[in-house]
């Protein structure tokens, strides 16, 4: 019954949920009631929480509902992501010993990573705003995948250049970025973020991504990954030209005659 009010928020809801936790609060094993989770492994301030009603979700924490908890469907802070509600993530974040933005789920899921694959932007500004930004940056999600991992394999290009553009004049930005979209996860192919992209001919995410890197030429020519391809060979297996072009273009080669000849300029 309270999962069912948890969906419903009109205000003559929010009223009779108010009454029922009221009578229902001296009840034997009103705690467990609380905590009750539906077969997708939810509970009521969890229903509360993604579907983004600020003031239901006082009430359930207001009577006792656990915002530590996590189930397999996540936790009330990745709700909170899911909804894209600042408010709500904010709101929980000032509860004594909410858990940690660092902390994963029981999936395995970070909320920067949860909060980039799912591209919830306004979540993501806010994150990077918050002091242990660097750390959420660094987050992790399945396969020890990078948050550039989730974005390149959606090409969630503007994304991935507002993060840059947010944090690019902070200290040690830059080079902790390139450390980031250089890294390999542990897929069958152990790809870095560049290679996804670069597998999926994603052009505008590889120059998002590079263009800020100084050392953009030695990464396109040595970064390789598990398997020992740099992203120009896997783009050439896949024949993305246009990110065979680009990342040419970042060594020196320019097509000498049409599209798979090329020359080396010095």
């Amino acid at each position: 019954m309270l999962a069912k009010h948890a969906q419903d928020w009109a205000v003559d809801v929010l009223k009779i949920l108010r009454e029922v936790l009221e009578k229902a609060k001296t009840l034997p094993g009103f705690k467990e009631i609380l905590e009750i989770q539906t077969a997708s492994r939810r509970t009521p301030l969890m229903y509360a929480i993604i579907s983004g009603n600020f003031e239901a979700t006082k009430i359930f924490i207001e009577y006792g509902a656990n915002y530590k908890l996590m189930t397999e469907s996540g936790s009330p802070i990745i709700m909170a992501i899911e909804s894209n509600s600042v408010t709500m993530l904010d709101y929980l974040l000032t509860l004594k010993d909410c858990p940690s933005l660092t902390q994963t789920d029981l999936a395995g899921l970070t909320p920067m990573y949860v909060a980039c694959y799912n591209s919830k932007s306004d979540i993501v500004k806010y994150l990077l705003d918050r002091p242990e930004w660097v750390s959420l940056l660094k987050s992790r999600g399945p396969f020890n995948a990078t948050i550039f991992h989730a974005l390149a394999d959606q090409d969630f290009t503007e994304l991935a250049e507002l993060i840059i553009t947010t944090i690019k004049e902070r200290e040690n930005a830059i080079s902790i970025l390139g450390e980031i979209v250089t890294t390999q996860d542990e897929s069958e192919y152990g790809d870095t973020a560049l290679h996804l992209a670069a597998k999926e001919g994603y052009t505008g995410f590889l120059k998002v991504c590079l263009e800020v890197l100084p050392n953009k030429k030695e990464i396109v020519e040595k970064c390789l990954n598990e398997a020992g391809e740099t992203m120009i060979q896997v783009a050439e297996e896949e024949n993305h030209e246009e990110a065979i072009l680009y990342l040419q273009s970042l060594l020196g080669i320019q097509p000498a005659n049409g599209i798979g000849y090329y020359c080396v300029t010095f």
